[in-house]
């Protein structure tokens, strides 16, 4: 496995350094750059382009929103990770290329999966996380969704793509499109993020 490449935006040098210890104690991560805002960020990493950025919106002085946004233009192509103490945010933060959230309580390890999965370009979730974004989906009216429509949402939940599905289960890429339509169509859905919260609560309330 390559190296994965990680960027962290920190407000406080206490936390970034230990963030920084624990994941260069693990292989295959390297710590390219930390900065207390994103153009610190930019500065430090002295061309490099990370794989994957880490932002702690906890410590921080900004909106947690405006920060990425801003990050966002500076780092157009790389997904993020982000620290939050709040479990009601993938709403606000799908549109501006978060891949994953890690809540103050999760453990190391979930912050090492995380960027495991996330640099394979998947979406990542902590067990917790899976089971509080799907809150406001709970008094939708929906239709009974098909066998197959359930297999194609769990695995997009699961953060497969189109054609990573398609494999899954023999099917094209735009067929699985066609099912997931339905599926938004039936549930009444209208957003990725939704979709996701509606999966969150049907496959992972209750590992």
């Amino acid at each position: 496995m390559a190296t994965c490449k990680i960027g962290i935006i920190e407000n406080f040098k206490f936390f970034s350094s230990i963030i920084k210890a624990d994941l260069e104690s693990k292989k295959g991560f390297e710590v390219v750059g930390i900065g207390v805002n994103h153009r610190n960020l930019q500065e430090t990493l002295k061309g490099n382009i990370p794989d994957i950025i880490i932002i702690d919106i906890i410590h921080t002085y900004h909106s947690g929103v405006k920060l990425i946004k801003k990050a966002r233009k500076l780092f157009p192509g790389v997904p993020f990770l982000v620290i939050s103490a709040n479990l009601e945010v993938f709403d606000d933060f799908e549109h501006y290329g978060v891949a994953g959230i890690i809540y103050a309580d999760d453990f190391s390890g979930d912050l090492i999966q995380a960027i495991h999965t996330i640099c394979e370009r998947k979406l990542w979730f902590s067990e917790q996380g899976k089971v509080s974004i799907l809150s406001n989906t709970k008094n939708k009216n929906s239709k009974a969704l098909t066998k197959r429509e359930l297999e194609v949402l769990k695995h997009f939940c699961d953060g497969f793509t189109y054609k990573e599905i398609g494999m899954k289960l023999f099917i094209s890429a735009r067929t699985v499109e066609t099912h997931k339509k339905n599926i938004m169509s039936k549930l009444k859905l209208n957003s990725k993020a939704e979709l996701i919260k509606y999966g969150a609560r049907n496959f992972y309330s209750t590992n």
